[in-house]
């Protein structure tokens, strides 16, 4: 018996052949650690059977992390002491008196993410192409559900910015899909800071934190940071972490 069958095999996404597909898809996975979807699935036909996946309604963050946490469980049962080592799940590499935490998306975020998406929304999809609707608390919910999956399935890896003092959710961070490559591996760093947040340094922090993560344990080769000319706070961002300057790109 593989890793994924004893890991997963109590794992429920309410159809067998889906069970199946995520069983097989975490081994593949687990096998090429360092490869892209389409270099762990050897193929156009299994790349496209595994965004099929990805998109099928009945995938959701909890039933994916449920036997996973059920094993971990019954492995911590056996030992009467148990080392808690930090992992990439949550990020306390900031330079600056440790102010932030980076945190995966999952359940339970959703409200207070919400409301630091709601606090500047109009000034933001001006840079970052969000839609004209504003989100509603339960569609972010349903969001960071999404995205607690996406990031165990390495398919888009976002954190929430957390300001340590207060809990307060400041922002949000990432390595947007596509942007990355992890058959070099290639990464580009995203983020938006909530309006009353800003000019504190956090957006370089948070940038400073992924960085760190990309170079030291993903091995990164090259991370990018693409901002728009005319957005002045955030071009100071790379210049701050001492980011190359390669080009401009003029037009669309």
């Amino acid at each position: 018996m593989n890793w994924s069958e004893s890991e997963y095999g109590l794992i429920d996404l309410g159809d067998k052949h889906l069970n199946g597909r995520a069983k097989k898809l975490l081994k593949q996975f687990g096998d090429t650690p360092m490869e892209s979807i389409p270099g762990s699935c050897q193929g156009w036909t299994e790349t496209k059977a595994a965004y099929r996946f990805f998109e099928n309604k009945l995938l959701t963050a909890r039933k994916v992390i449920k036997p996973h946490r059920i094993e971990t469980l019954n492995r911590i049962k056996k030992h009467s002491i148990v080392l808690l080592i930090q992992d990439t799940t949550m990020l306390n590499y900031s330079g600056q008196k440790e102010r932030l935490l980076l945190q995966m998306p999952k359940a339970g975020f959703g409200e207070k993410l919400h409301e630091a998406i709601l606090d500047g929304y109009e000034t933001a999809k001006a840079w970052l192409n969000w839609p004209d609707t504003l989100p509603t608390a339960l569609k972010v919910e349903e969001d960071c559900r999404n995205h607690h999956a996406e990031f165990i399935l390495r398919t888009f890896i976002r954190y929430i910015i957390i300001e340590k003092a207060t809990s307060k959710i400041v922002g949000r961070c990432a390595f947007p899909s596509f942007q990355a490559n992890w058959a070099i591996p290639q990464f580009g760093i995203s983020y938006f800071i909530r309006k009353d947040s800003q000019s504190k340094g956090y957006a370089t922090e948070a940038a400073h934190a992924m960085a760190v993560l990309a170079f030291q344990t993903l091995k990164a080769r090259k991370v990018e940071i693409y901002v728009d000319a005319e957005n002045l706070a955030s071009c100071r961002v790379p210049e701050k972490l001492n980011f190359k300057h390669e080009y401009t790109q003029k037009g669309g």
